[in-house]
């Protein structure tokens, strides 16, 4: 095993790991009042917890986490995440790190059900009755791990003894033991597959990542390489995560954390600055990036101070003359690459952008493979 990503910067909006401290007791009788915003300060919390919770959204101008956002609604200070550009300096809160988990956990249970249906595994359960078991994970292939934590909480919630090996982050050679577990031979048996397959999607996002991002930093440390919204419906948040791990982070979230002026917003609309104008009176203090696609798109959305612009299927090098002439007009933009970007010519965007996007990071990678061995 290689170690090349240090576990340190890895940090998971829910650590299964967090310690967190606990609540303090208070000496004061509170009020009918005060009691009834506790009440509603903590649902306000949760529900914002369910809608926000993603991770690193936009890069400088936009980079908070949904747990992050989370704690600003509710002024409650979080961990740092290391790997994340944060905007909140503070400690980790139970509270926050349990619903957190509990949402998780719901989602994860949500994928065994697809598997157990209403009557479970009936091979197992006509072979075994209360034996135990013991087993071990190990890659088949080098990869950049990721979904560890996810497996390590699919077994705990069931009470199986896990003893992790790695780490999320760690690149692995072939056969390195991932980890260990002893519990009931039926329930190891009936998370199995759901963990291998987790395992091994999110670790060849992960792996795919860290390659781009490698062939990036060698010509400019500073640009990021992103996620898009072309992911697995119902798997996002654990796709995006991989692709932070990887090293990369996940833009947003969704349509609900960032404003994004797209081309079919456009044709509906009818201009940039009437797009533009019109968010900038509805939601005044958010950032808003815009995708163009023509040189006149490019130069309007960089006299209109659009925080971010977005090029869209440009060649490298006609894009490399169009950020030359948008950072003349506007010098704190952020430029964005994406379409058509590939392994073979990533290189020659990196040169200028501060991202570059792309939705072959979730919607094409080959899955790594796992194997589960029982001893």
């Amino acid at each position: 095993m290689i170690r090349s990503i240090p576990a340190d910067r890895i940090s998971s909006a829910y650590s299964s790991t967090a310690s967190c401290d606990a609540p303090s007791k208070t000496t004061s009788t509170l009020g009918r009042n005060s009691k009834k915003g506790s009440i509603s300060a903590f649902c306000t919390f949760f529900l914002r917890c369910c809608i926000a919770f993603g991770f690193e959204s936009r890069r400088n101008i936009f980079s908070i986490s949904g747990i992050e956002s989370a704690a600003i609604a509710t002024s409650v200070p979080i961990a740092p995440q290391p790997i994340m550009p944060s905007l909140i300096d503070g400690t980790k809160t139970l509270k926050q790190v349990v619903v957190i988990k509990r949402i998780v956990m719901e989602e994860l249970l949500w994928y065994l059900k697809e598997d157990l249906g209403d009557v479970g595994d009936i091979t197992s359960d006509a072979l075994f009755s209360d034996e135990r078991a013991s087993a071990e994970i190990v890659t088949e292939e080098n990869c950049v791990l990721a979904g560890l934590e996810e497996a390590v909480q699919l077994l705990q919630d069931r009470n199986c003894i896990v003893n992790p090996k790695v780490c999320d982050g760690d690149l692995l050679i072939e056969n390195t033991v991932i980890l260990k577990v002893t519990g009931d031979a039926r329930t190891i048996l009936m998370l199995e597959r759901l963990i291998l397959n987790i395992m091994g999607r999110m670790s060849g996002i992960a792996s795919e990542t860290h390659e781009l991002v490698s062939i990036c930093k060698k010509i400019n440390d500073k640009v990021t390489v992103a996620a898009t919204r072309k992911t697995t419906p119902g798997f996002r948040k654990f796709e995006k995560k991989a692709v932070v791990i990887g090293g990369g982070e996940s833009h947003r979230s969704g349509l609900y954390d960032a404003l994004m002026i797209k081309d079919n917003h456009l044709s509906i609309v009818g201009s940039i600055e009437k797009a533009i104008s019109c968010l900038r009176k509805i939601h005044p203090h958010l950032p808003i990036e815009i995708e163009v696609d023509t040189y006149d798109d490019a130069i309007a959305a960089a006299q209109l101070y659009a925080e971010v612009i977005m090029l869209d299927n440009f060649p490298a090098e006609k894009a490399h003359q169009i950020v030359t002439e948008i950072r003349r007009i506007h010098p704190k933009v952020l430029i964005e690459c994406s379409g058509g970007i590939t392994k073979e010519n990533i290189a020659e965007y990196a040169v200028f952008a501060d991202r570059i996007s792309l939705g072959c990071l979730t919607h094409s990678v080959c899955s790594k493979d796992f194997s589960m061995r029982f001893y």
